[in-house]
């Protein structure tokens, strides 16, 4: 869960460290073994590009719902135990609508 976090302009801006081409090695069809060299292509992405690449995967991995709290939640339901404080949640709101500044 991303909590509405834009993910996808941080992949797009993402700079390349270094780009450059390599021999390709190994077995090959018999087109490329005919044609002589092929290269590929390489990418290396910065270190701040490998962490947030490592970040995202966490991300796509982990569950979108915390099933632990969903059961003790409906189990407060479920007893009448579940209070709601109006002075909390529209707390809680506005810091998702209205982020403090780092």
């Amino acid at each position: 869960m991303t909590d509405g976090l834009p993910i996808e302009p941080i992949i797009q801006n993402l700079q390349p460290q270094s780009v450059g081409e390599k021999q390709k090695t190994g077995s090959s069809s018999n087109s490329e073994k005919s044609s002589g060299n092929s290269s590929i292509q390489e990418l290396q992405l910065s270190q701040q590009g490998q962490d947030i690449r490592q970040a995202l995967q966490a991300i796509r991995l982990a569950p979108d719902v915390r099933q632990e709290k969903v059961q003790q939640l409906q189990v407060k339901l479920a007893q009448g135990d579940f209070k709601v404080i109006p002075q909390i949640t529209a707390q809680k709101l506005l810091e998702q609508i209205f982020p403090k500044s780092p």
